[in-house]
């Protein structure tokens, strides 16, 4: 009578570690989508929820968002928000010559306009148009009106706090998406 042995004892430790490594790798691809998908969602909601606050052009809040996306070597995402004060003109400035208070503005989207004695609209030299307002008696010293950067607007409390519980949900969500996608369905 003959016999054989099939030792599978040997395989087992190959194996199990093979799977904590398909695992890591599985949970680390899945880390990273779900970054880059929340960061993507808060970069778009950035500019919603600032819009709720102030009456700023969607286009000056996303030129000032900078995004560096997760990678498998770096498991983290940054939205950088940068920008110097934005001009008058970006708060739907108007105002027309012989104006006997000056130009008017809507900073807050809640608030009303509100008029800047002696401002006026004008396009200098170099192509820019914004709200500016003399200064002494002479004619030709001139300031360009200033108001708050995108990065102050952000920083606004209600802006924030929508921004930290939108990320937080867009990213619990979508790790649960990935990982169960990734491992073929067999998550609960």
């Amino acid at each position: 009578m003959a016999g054989f042995r099939i030792d599978v004892r040997s395989n087992v430790k190959r194996v199990a570690a093979e799977f904590r490594a398909m695992r890591t790798d599985i949970a680390d691809k899945a880390t990273t989508r779900a970054l880059n998908r929340a960061l993507d969602k808060v970069a778009t909601e950035t500019g919603r929820e600032v819009r709720k606050e102030y009456n700023v052009k969607l286009s000056a809040v996303r030129s000032a968002l900078k995004k560096r996306r997760a990678h498998s070597k770096r498991l983290e995402a940054n939205m950088i928000v940068e920008g110097v004060r934005l001009g008058l003109i970006e708060f739907d400035a108007r105002w027309r010559s012989g104006m006997p208070i000056g130009a008017s503005v809507r900073v807050k989207t809640a608030a009303g306009r509100k008029s800047i004695r002696g401002a006026f609209i004008a396009q200098m030299r170099s192509g820019r148009i914004d709200v500016f307002r003399r200064r002494g008696k002479k004619r030709l010293k001139i300031d360009k009106l200033d108001t708050l950067s995108i990065p102050q607007a952000v920083m606004n409390k209600i802006v924030l706090e929508a921004l930290e519980h939108i990320a937080v949900d867009t990213f619990n969500k979508n790790l649960e998406q990935q990982l169960r996608f990734l491992s073929g369905g067999r998550m609960r």
